[in-house]
């Protein structure tokens, strides 16, 4: 399950589930999610929900700011559109939400491969880490 966490003075506060395909966010007393803060539009961004495959229960999800006057930021970065990664911090205003979702799971570097340069020039190879 994926969720929006509201941090208040560095500390965790409201938890907004994420359970619908699509959830409004803004000042507006019709969106989703309510948010009473000056710098946030009526309007000020959706979080999009869709499943990775048919049969999967993983879901992929993307924030869309619309047109909102302030922006909307992703790890201090101002996007139009992203994609969400468990642990993401969303900063709308002067709000901050941490997006949680407890099916992602860390990706496992130990398990890949490498890619290493041969002494001939332009040859590279693979070799798995150990």
């Amino acid at each position: 399950m994926a969720d929006l966490i509201e941090y208040i003075d560095g500390k965790n506060g409201v938890r907004f589930s994420l359970d619908r395909d699509v959830i409004s966010l803004g000042r507006d007393k019709q969106c989703d999610i309510v948010i009473d803060d000056e710098l946030i539009s009526k309007s000020h961004a959706i979080i999009e929900r869709s499943k990775i495959s048919h049969d999967s229960q993983l879901h992929r999800f993307t924030i869309c700011d619309m047109n909102s006057t302030n922006g909307t930021h992703i790890n201090g970065e101002r996007v139009e559109r992203a994609s969400l990664w468990n642990g993401d911090l969303i900063q709308l205003g002067m709000r901050f939400f941490r997006f949680n979702d407890s099916n992602m799971t860390e990706h496992d570097f130990s398990k890949t491969t490498e890619l290493r340069k041969s002494w001939i020039p332009g040859l590279y190879y693979t070799k798995k880490k150990d």
